[in-house]
C-alpha cells in the first residue's frame, strides 16, 4: 500500500467519510463540471450540459444517498434524485444560477440534502446557508441529514419529523 493510499485511508477514518476513493474522485470531477457550467451560464449549451451533469450525479450517488433513497422508497415516499433548481436574476428574465438538490419531493415542495463531511467546513456552511435561503424563497422546505445519521439508522425518524412538519404522518401511509 502506497503512502498516498495510507494517507487517504487515515483521512477517511478520521473524518468518518463513507465514500470510497473512486467516489471521492468522481465527486470532485462532478463539482468541477458544476463550476464550469456555472462559469458558462450564458452559453446556449447550458441545458444540455446541465442535463448531462444531472445524469452523472444520479449515476454516481454516494452510498449514503442510495441508502436514504432506498429507505424513503420503502416508506412509500417518491423522491426525485438530483433535482435541478433554477435561481433567476432579480427581474426573473433569465437563470442566474442553479443547484442540484440531493432529493426533492415535488408534490410537497420538500428538499432533502444528505451532507458529507465537507459540509462541516466553515466555507461550505456559508454556501449551504446561502443555498438554503435561495431555495426556501422558492417555497421549498429544506431538510439536512448527515451521512453519519443515514448510516446510524436515523433516516426513518428524520423523514417522519420532516413530513410531520407539514402535517403528514408517514407512519399512517
Amino acid at each position: 500500500m502506497g503512502k498516498k493510499s495510507r494517507n487517504f485511508k487515515k483521512e477517511e477514518k478520521k473524518n468518518k467519510n463513507y465514500c470510497t476513493g473512486s467516489q471521492v474522485a468522481k465527486l470532485r470531477e462532478l463539482k468541477a463540471q458544476i463550476k464550469e457550467i456555472e462559469d458558462n451560464m450564458h452559453n446556449h449549451g447550458m441545458n444540455g450540459a446541465a442535463k448531462k451533469l444531472q445524469k452523472d450525479l444520479v449515476e454516481n450517488m454516494t452510498s449514503a444517498e442510495l441508502k436514504f433513497q432506498h429507505i424513503a422508497k420503502l416508506k412509500g415516499i417518491k423522491l426525485i434524485p438530483q433535482f435541478k433548481i433554477n435561481i433567476f436574476n432579480k427581474d426573473k428574465s433569465r437563470i442566474d444560477h442553479f443547484y442540484f438538490a440531493d432529493f426533492c419531493d415535488i408534490k410537497h415542495k420538500l428538499i432533502f440534502e444528505i451532507d458529507g463531511d465537507y459540509h462541516f467546513t466553515e466555507e461550505q456552511q456559508k454556501k449551504d446557508l446561502k443555498r438554503t435561503k435561495e431555495i426556501t424563497r422558492l417555497g421549498f422546505k429544506v431538510f439536512r441529514l448527515t451521512n453519519e445519521d443515514v448510516f446510524n439508522g436515523r433516516t426513518t425518524e428524520f423523514l417522519y419529523k420532516a413530513y410531520l412538519s407539514i402535517g403528514i404522518n408517514i407512519l399512517e401511509k
